[in-house]
């Protein structure tokens, strides 16, 4: 499947890759439950966009669709593995990348589920892995991938919560060598509570975002760290600190698009 969408940026998720020797069941997913809103939930939420706004943007690429009609449950991965969606995204920057899910669910328990309902589900674990490629024409190509593993939990108490981690590296070839660089990006999130399903502002946890950027000219390193935290209120407090100089705001998560830290 591909997806044509003009200059469209949303979060990116994760992608789980198997070997093609894997057989599949033939369960489908989980039909009592909307799958595709949880992973809208997972992936978002303002304080990703946030983070993704600070960082070099390897994960604000997501396909304009979610289509899980191609997922199947594989016993030996106790995990529906979805098919690859390859979306391409048009504009003054060309962007082709490829998507991959694992989900899984578990029960109360912890016992993970090959099927279930709306009612039986207590938490979902999503690995996206996007690897691709952005191209400004005569300027300037990065090649990118990014594996990201969240578990949404709390489904059967109405307080949803998103643990997990995203680690994400790219490199820029310019047509300028002075411009070519690599990034290693890891970004954890830890305890961010949703008050409802459909809340995107966490009222409780952290995310933070760990990045090095090495100009290939140079060897220069350069080191990013960004601090998110949530209180219940509008107010995001961020702390970054780039290469020892830190600087700290609030940004109210009411106008976030607005703002600038």
């Amino acid at each position: 499947m591909v997806v044509s969408v003009a200059g469209r940026r949303v979060v990116a998720g994760a992608v789980l890759v198997l070997a093609a020797a894997c057989s599949l069941d033939t369960d489908p997913l989980p039909t009592g439950l909307d799958v595709g809103a949880v992973l809208s939930e997972m992936t978002g939420a303002l304080p990703l966009q946030a983070v993704l706004q600070l960082t070099d943007g390897t994960a604000a690429f997501h396909p304009a669709s979610i289509d899980l009609s191609g997922c199947n449950y594989v016993a030996a991965s106790q995990a529906f593995i979805c098919s690859p969606i390859a979306t391409t995204l048009d504009g003054l920057t060309s962007v082709h990348f490829t998507t991959t899910r694992s989900i899984s669910f578990a029960d109360l328990a912890g016992h993970v589920l090959a099927s279930a309902d709306a009612a039986t589900v207590a938490s979902v674990h999503v690995i996206t892995t996007t690897t691709g490629t952005s191209e400004q024409p005569g300027i300037s190509t990065k090649t990118f991938s990014r594996v990201e593993d969240l578990t949404l939990s709390g489904r059967t108490d109405g307080t949803h919560v998103i643990d997990g981690i995203a680690v994400a590296t790219s490199k820029v070839e310019a047509a300028i060598s002075l411009l070519n660089f690599t990034t290693a990006d890891t970004t954890r999130f830890v305890n961010l509570t949703l008050a409802t399903g459909t809340s995107v502002v966490p009222i409780a946890g952290t995310v933070t975002d760990d990045q090095t950027r090495i100009v290939t000219a140079t060897n220069v390193a350069s080191l990013t760290h960004v601090g998110l935290t949530f209180d219940g209120s509008t107010l995001m407090g961020m702390v970054r600190t780039k290469d020892g100089t830190s600087s700290s705001c609030k940004i109210n998560l009411a106008a976030v698009a607005l703002q600038t830290c």
